[in-house]
């Protein structure tokens, strides 16, 4: 057991992830086994910690997902959580949790949705008295949708229920920014460009889709 267990006493984790991701799926979402009374006591203990706590179960609620599992009241309360304390955060440390998101938004392609809409409408926040936040121009509101085209990428390329969704949304990005004048990987319109990018791992399916939502696009009055 001890070698299953690894890190600083006050940084232990289980290893490897794989055994990790498992334990977390047999607790938390599989039926039958699942133990609800002390999933709740383990989300209370570390409620400062809340997009830690969601990066670690994202991949075992995928995998809910696709095992047609409901996960949703593991991670509802979670995301309600990170989203009352995203909205008293500084713009500087919203953009923080946005890169932290993107490590794993492949496997929450709705939630991570949701918080870019609540990204875009959140217009204004505290003001940042830190260091990095003098004269910078990071603490704003249009640098922090800069972190939104890294975050959708992967809902927009390989999640075919969301697709028409986040190019939407990096549709709308794309217009608010300059064109890019060199090589911008993380531009919203370069990341549309990837979702009808063809692959041969990848079905293709979702480029018709992606030429669907294309379609509408230039159907749309404006």
């Amino acid at each position: 057991l001890v070698e299953l267990v690894v890190g600083p006493e006050t940084g232990l984790r289980v290893s490897p992830d794989l055994f990790a991701d498992f334990l977390v799926y047999e607790t938390c979402f599989a039926p039958g086994n699942r133990e609800p009374v002390w999933t709740a006591q383990v989300l209370d203990l570390f409620e400062d910690h809340t997009a830690a706590l969601i990066r670690n179960f994202s991949e075992a609620s995928w995998i809910a997902h696709l095992n047609g599992v409901d996960g949703e009241s593991v991670l509802a309360p979670l995301f309600k959580r990170q989203c009352e304390q995203f909205v008293k955060m500084t713009f500087l440390e919203r953009q923080g949790v946005l890169r932290y998101w993107t490590t794993f938004s492949q496997y929450l392609p709705k939630l991570s949705l949701d918080l870019a809409k609540l990204t875009i409408d959140l217009a204004d926040a505290p003001p940042d008295n830190s260091f990095m936040a003098r004269g910078s121009g990071f603490d704003t509101h249009d640098y922090t949708l800069k972190q939104l085209p890294a975050l959708l990428r992967p809902v927009a390329k390989y999640h075919f229920d969301y697709t028409h969704q986040a190019l939407d949304i990096l549709w709308e990005l794309g217009r608010r920014e300059r064109r890019p004048e060199h090589n911008n990987q993380n531009h919203p319109w370069t990341v549309i460009t990837e979702a009808f990018k063809f692959d041969v791992a990848k079905p293709i399916e979702y480029n018709l889709s992606a030429l669907n939502w294309l379609d509408g696009l230039l159907k749309r009055p404006n």
